[in-house]
């Protein structure tokens, strides 16, 4: 098992950066261009800066409206942070958002995780690929740089050091890059969540929208096996 395990972290540390580096900055990217958009592009691209400005200035701007009717009028306020308040003539005051109905609730809750997921599963597609190009060219390096000559000398098997080469590469690589995936998604739907209350849209549970993204997980984690288990030939 110590020389399995040997193997298992040399071949960790000669693919470090296809394995483990290549998820991480490509997760650390798109979680950069997400935030930056959503921060200061109202989660828009090609937006102007200038026109930005000036809707932050305006958001800032209180007003306040008088409507007289018969019934005694009300007052229409919008305060220094955009939210609307109605007061009516009996002093009753509530604020003016934008609920949504229970069923279109339901189904923005569920389509929300699936739309995040497709941008956060961009480091997982991206290793798909990379480790059948660390695959064909691992056994090819180490007789280019003879290295292979080196763990000829060992007291291990070709058997061992290509199980070895499967369960690192394909193994650890990959289920690596699913959590990278995983991390990046839950980042970018609380991005999602959080701009979605900035616009007015209230009545959209959190909880509901992670508890859908957790079935995706789970489906993605045993797609990801069988893909694994169809491709172990091609590996």
């Amino acid at each position: 098992m110590n020389k399995f395990l040997t193997l298992i972290r040399r071949d960790m540390a000669d693919n470090r950066g296809a394995l483990v580096i290549t998820p991480i900055v490509i997760a650390a990217i798109l979680l950069v261009v997400t935030t930056f958009a959503t921060l200061t592009g109202n989660a828009r691209f090609g937006f102007d800066p200038q026109d930005f400005a000036a809707s932050k200035e305006h958001r800032g701007v209180q007003g306040q409206v008088m409507l007289d009717d018969e019934e005694g009028g009300a007052t229409i306020k919008r305060g220094p942070d955009g939210k609307i308040t109605i007061t009516t003539a009996d002093g009753q005051t509530k604020t003016l958002d934008q609920s949504i109905d229970p069923k279109a609730k339901a189904g923005l809750e569920a389509v929300l995780p699936v739309g995040t997921a497709v941008a956060a599963a961009l480091p997982l597609a991206i290793a798909l690929i990379s480790i059948l190009f660390v695959l064909a060219g691992s056994l090819h390096d180490e007789r280019k740089d003879r290295t292979i000559l080196f763990w000829k000398s060992m007291p291990v098997s070709d058997l061992q050091t290509t199980s070895a080469k499967l369960v690192s590469i394909v193994g650890v690589g990959l289920f690596f890059a699913l959590a990278v995936t995983i991390v990046l998604h839950i980042a970018i739907t609380g991005l999602a969540v959080a701009t979605i209350g900035n616009v007015g849209i209230t009545g959209v549970s959190a909880a509901s929208v992670f508890l859908n993204a957790t079935k995706l997980w789970s489906v993605l984690a045993v797609g990801l096996l069988i893909y694994v288990g169809l491709a172990l030939p091609v590996y």
